[in-house]
């Protein structure tokens, strides 16, 4: 009897990992790019686990409207911010490298025009929205640094970097697929009517000294921004 109860305890935990493996596949796996005239810029849906709205239709699948927005997988790049601003302000240029030496203005302009261009309403994200996805969403593993337990997998700080930026999405990700929001160039985001730059950046020392390293000051050459859209998804399942 104990053996059978073993194999019966197993198939249990199997089958309870492999319905939260599926749940997390089912909000978790959608990816956007802002498609322009030209250029395509990869997003993806975080999901807050919060549901609006359920429905049912004739043939009984059941539509769940699940809260979310859409976040930027890298910083944002000189490539893309060239493209529909016509100039380059970072003193370190490079395509792929990510846009620094901007003010808030000037991103206010760049997502305006992005959400003309794509029909959808890009914004800088709010403190709370970044600090959600930078610790992991509803997928929060309890890592010490975003994404791992080794710093140097996922950061670009100065006994990674060299003490120079360098291109997006070349560390790991996180827990929801978002690259570089520990080190490489800090991030301006909103709290009301501020601005102001949390995350780190290639400049810092180790961050195991602070494994958040979320407010340490940045110059305006090593600050850099993603871009949000908030919008809830319907989520079918039978």
């Amino acid at each position: 009897m104990t053996g059978i109860k073993n194999i019966f305890l197993l198939f249990l935990l199997l089958t309870t990992a492999q319905s939260l493996q599926a749940q997390r596949e089912r909000l978790n796996e959608r990816d956007y790019d802002i498609e322009s005239r030209k250029y395509m810029y990869p997003c993806h849906w975080i999901c807050t686990g919060d549901t609006l709205k359920c429905d049912t239709t004739d043939d009984g699948i059941v539509g769940h409207l699940i809260d979310g927005f859409w976040f930027s997988i890298y910083e944002t790049p000189q490539e893309l911010w060239t493209f529909y601003m016509g100039y380059n302000p970072s003193p370190d240029t490079g395509l792929m490298l990510p846009v620094t030496n901007v003010s808030r203005a000037e991103i206010d302009t760049f997502c305006l025009r992005i959400s003309r261009d794509t029909r959808r309403q890009w914004r800088l994200p709010t403190q709370e929205e970044w600090l959600y996805v930078y610790h992991g969403g509803m997928f929060n593993e309890g890592y010490r640094y975003c994404g791992s337990n080794r710093p140097e997998w996922v950061a670009w700080y100065m006994g990674t970097s060299g003490g120079k930026l360098q291109e997006v999405g070349q560390r790991i990700p996180n827990e929801v697929h978002i690259y570089d929001m520990l080190g490489n160039a800090a991030e301006l985001v909103t709290d009301g009517d501020s601005t102001f730059a949390i995350g780190g950046c290639y400049l810092d020392r180790s961050p195991k000294k602070n494994p958040n390293h979320l407010y340490t000051p940045a110059p305006p050459e090593a600050q850099s921004f993603r871009m949000v859209c908030h919008e809830p998804q319907w989520i079918h399942e039978p």
